[in-house]
């Protein structure tokens, strides 16, 4: 119940107890964009949920495997078109600046920590001027400040990687909010 879709979910019904909202997590674990993609998993889901909104926050761990930020991208930029042939309002959020951190192993993780700027910028130069396409800025809600000598403090774990339940919090506010900027939300008076 920590994620971050699930707590779009409870707070979406919190503000507007009169309305029922399905919010389902799709993501797997270490996927890349990419693979997504190319796999056809996005698609197959796609076509199987046809949602009226995409929450999407795809990209790290393309980039944190040494994929191009015109890569990872474009992999994004297939998920949107796809999602738009559905009809779907994509909210896509940009990534929050990750930690270089230390492994159990003693391994340095880069986290494609200098990465993160020029990705979020080519972000949004593919999303600005789309039909029903929202940028998220998670990027300024987390800030730039982070990083500490655990790899991560306040709303990154230790990998400096993941955020902590504080920070899934703040990434599912942020949708949350951005959903009900775009959508007219009733309230109970109707």
């Amino acid at each position: 119940g920590t994620e971050y879709p699930t707590q779009v979910d409870n707070q979406l019904e919190s503000a507007y107890a009169s309305q029922n909202f399905t919010v389902t997590n799709e993501g797997v674990p270490g996927e890349w964009a990419l693979q997504a993609i190319s796999n056809g998993r996005f698609a197959q889901r796609m076509a199987a949920q046809r949602p009226q909104a995409l929450l999407l926050l795809e990209g790290i761990n393309d980039l944190n495997n040494g994929s191009g930020i015109g890569t990872t991208v474009n992999a994004l930029q297939q998920m949107v078109e796809l999602a738009r042939l559905y009809n779907t309002t994509v909210l896509i959020g940009t990534m929050f600046q990750t930690c270089v951190s230390t492994s159990p192993q003693g391994q340095v993780r880069q986290n494609a920590v200098t990465r993160i700027t020029g990705f979020n910028s080519a972000l949004r130069t593919m999303a600005a001027g789309r039909q029903n396409v929202y940028v998220v800025d998670l990027y300024a809600a987390f800030g730039t400040n982070n990083c500490g000598p655990d790899g991560g403090i306040g709303i990154l774990g230790g990998d400096g990687l993941h955020p902590n339940p504080s920070g899934y919090s703040l990434i599912a506010t942020q949708f949350a909010n951005a959903v009900r900027s775009v959508f007219t939300v009733r309230g109970s008076y109707q």
